[in-house]
């Protein structure tokens, strides 16, 4: 698990790590990628948003597309 932090923590400041965290306890997933496709230990950070949210999906956005 400190392998995994430390690669996190290489990759994204603490505000982006307190984000995706935040984000996976509640209403965002990480879905494993199919074999072959990449390395084993890749993943992507998925979030399902009502239209209603969509500010919300945006604002989460901002916070992570420059890792």
């Amino acid at each position: 698990m400190d392998d995994i932090v430390g690669r996190l923590q290489s990759k994204f400041s603490s505000h982006q790590i307190d984000v995706i965290i935040g984000s996976l306890l509640g209403d965002a997933r990480l879905e494993c990628r199919s074999k072959g496709i990449r390395a084993s230990y890749t993943a992507r950070f998925r979030v399902h948003h009502g239209e209603k949210q969509k500010d919300y999906v945006i604002w989460k956005y901002q916070m992570l597309k420059d890792s």
